[in-house]
């Protein structure tokens, strides 16, 4: 009911994992989305991102990945529309060129050959 209380507590607890996970950073780690998502989020939401802005950790990721969407399913659960997905892929794509990331876009393939495409761009085999 409160789309603004909601992406603020996603935002937190992006960044909360993020920070926790600092004292490995010297490993490789994945995260399935980054505190920086939530400036694209809130943009879609109508929101203002500025204090998301405001509130990144100084810290970076060494490397960004833009997974091509899957095709649209509405499943009647989801409240995301065709529309939407389609602001957000361009706005995630958006932001984080703007914050100097060079996002890396894997494109549609199996879940298999996706492993593969990022395994193979981070060096490991």
């Amino acid at each position: 009911a409160d789309e603004y209380a909601f992406r603020q507590h996603v935002f937190c607890l992006t960044r909360n994992t993020e920070v926790d996970m600092l004292a490995d950073a010297h490993k490789l780690i994945f995260f399935d989305r980054s505190a920086v998502d939530s400036i694209s989020w809130h943009r879609a939401s109508g929101l203002d991102p500025h204090e998301i802005l405001r509130q990144i950790a100084t810290y970076r990721y060494r490397e960004v990945f833009h997974f091509t969407a899957l095709p649209f399913a509405d499943d009647g659960l989801r409240t995301a529309t065709e529309e939407r997905r389609r602001f957000l892929d361009a706005a995630l794509e958006r932001d984080y060129r703007a914050l100097a990331y060079r996002p890396v876009r894997i494109p549609f393939a199996s879940v298999e050959e996706r492993v593969r495409m990022l395994l193979r761009h981070c060096g490991v085999r």
